[in-house]
């Protein structure tokens, strides 16, 4: 095959993504995770377990970069370059396994306009972070095992090392790549030597992590300063023993995300909800509505649009049908749709549709290697029309489902900034809220306007009181945040004695009664 033709796929295919996922970008600043990687990627900080050290200093060079209006504007749009990364690397996996253009095109743009990955291109997130090392992975394992080369192997393991540091949960679609290999018979096995530099190369993103979470702590910083205050004030134990090995054990169970496993475990109770919610988002039933599903059969889906979709779907079901013509890409995409599956099953927070990138990954890949079957007659033409008709749905039917361009959230906030920004609170003030809300302010007061002397502390809103007695106590401004999170009468009472111009910013200084 002309390398010309699979050029001028690749070109298009990155041009439409990238078009698609810029016209959809979100505006700058938004909530939560998502405002604390804007932030810390500023910062060169630490986030939330298990600590995303690679998307950080990734995130850094690009709030180096001296284009558009903002940082937070700048880590959404490398999450731009993630997404169209993550679906060339699907592309070129596929049309190396089957040696065609359009079912590689297929794969990539199933993955690319599936309403979760779309979401997390278009906003500071982790998961296509994460997601486009581990496509690269795949990329790479196929080179691999088609070519012998040991550079390809070595990079296969370093890049799902990536991923699995990024994400530990990750580690539940590692057995499909080995399971990959296993299949692959038309070539030796690897020697040992380089089983051992495969597996060490796999490990060091990992060690790499904790070695900077070690170097990075430190209780003077305020975002680990602000976590630290509040734990104190509220009788909890902190993530840092003092001990050296003490910081290592802590500095593991950070790295590992240990934290998170509250909502672990098999559930009959949850399955058959969590069931429903996924195969709501796979098969299409919610692509028109551009908004939250209201509830399926018990079940609310976190997703509105649809992710693989009904066409997808079959295509993939072709590919397992035909499994002999591509026994360990089959049982790779496979792999990685069940071990992820395992995961979502196993993990139970209120938002556990948004782990499913390797899953979805895994069944784009089936339908791409599905997309390569060629029946004869009449039924190739409709064949043809069908895989085509499987990404596009996907594009018409999830624009505005994920349009994230006019978020209300951030057009809402961006007043609110702009008035922060020039807005003189008082030296070493204290500001108490939700997670939610504090990252943004955070990120203003903090990366932008270079007030890390303000507190900023998170908790939920029944220990707010507790907490804003303590520092009114030790005599010290402190502020909540005007969200809603506060009955009536509390919220008029912080209004009658706050400055105009705190109010207009959000905030309720709180006194001394």
């Amino acid at each position: 095959m002309s390398l010309r033709p699979n050029r001028v796929a690749l070109v298009l295919l990155a041009a439409s993504l990238a078009l698609v996922y810029r016209l959809t970008l979100h505006p700058g600043l938004a909530s939560g995770d998502s405002a604390e990687l804007q932030c810390m990627s500023a910062l060169l900080g630490v986030c939330h377990p298990p600590g995303f050290r690679f998307e950080i200093l990734a995130g850094w060079l690009f709030s180096r970069l001296p284009i558009g209006p903002s940082v937070a504007w700048r880590i959404n749009l490398m999450m731009v370059a993630c997404g169209v990364l993550g679906c060339l690397a699907l592309h070129g996996a596929v049309r190396r396994i089957t040696g065609r253009i359009l079912p590689a095109l297929v794969a990539a743009a199933t993955l690319g306009f599936s309403s979760v990955y779309w979401a997390f291109s278009t906003l500071a997130e982790v998961y296509v972070f994460y997601g486009m090392f581990l496509l690269l992975a795949v990329y790479a394992t196929v080179r691999f095992l088609q070519g012998g080369r040991a550079g390809w192997l070595f990079t296969a393991a370093l890049a799902l090392g990536v991923a699995v540091a990024e994400r530990p949960s990750e580690l539940a679609v590692a057995p499909a790549f080995l399971l990959a290999v296993l299949l692959a018979r038309r070539q030796p096995a690897p020697h040992v030597g380089r089983l051992a530099a495969a597996a060490a190369l796999f490990l060091l993103p990992f060690v790499a992590t904790v070695s900077l979470h070690l170097c990075w702590y430190d209780e003077q910083r305020p975002w680990t300063r602000d976590r630290l205050l509040a734990e104190r004030v509220l009788g909890r134990s902190a993530e840092e023993p003092g001990s050296g090995v003490g910081r290592l054990t802590a500095a593991l169970r950070y790295c590992l995300g240990l934290k998170w496993t509250t909502h672990a475990g098999f559930d009959p109770q949850e399955t058959p909800r969590d069931l429903r919610q996924y195969a709501w988002l796979l098969s299409g039933g919610g692509a028109w509505t551009g908004k939250q599903i209201r509830k399926f059969r018990g079940a609310e889906p976190q997703f509105p649009g649809t992710s693989i979709g009904a066409a997808g779907l079959l295509l993939a079901l072709v590919a397992l049908l035909r499994w002999k013509q591509h026994p360990p890409w089959v049982a790779l995409g496979l792999g990685m749709f069940v071990g992820n599956l395992a995961f979502y099953l196993w993990h139970h927070p209120w938002d556990n549709l948004t782990f499913t990138v390797p899953g979805l990954a895994g069944l784009a890949l089936l339908a791409g290697l599905g997309a390569a079957w060629q029946p004869r007659g009449w039924r190739s033409a409709a064949w043809g029309v069908l895989c085509v008709a499987a990404p596009l749905f996907l594009l018409v039917a999830n624009y505005r489902a994920v349009d994230r361009s006019r978020d209300p959230e951030a057009q809402a906030f961006a007043p609110i900034r702009e008035r922060l920004l020039k807005t003189d609170l008082p030296r070493n003030c204290v500001i108490v809220g939700i997670y939610w809300t504090t990252v943004a302010y955070r990120y203003v007061l903090h990366a932008e306007a270079g007030r890390t002397d303000i507190r900023i502390v998170d908790a939920s809103p029944h220990n707010w009181a507790r907490l804003a007695n303590h520092f009114v106590q030790r005599g010290e401004p402190t502020f909540v945040t005007l969200e809603g999170q506060l009955d009536p009468q509390t919220l008029r009472r912080l209004q009658q004695h706050t400055e105009p111009e705190f109010q207009r910013v959000g905030l309720g200084r709180v006194d001394g009664d």
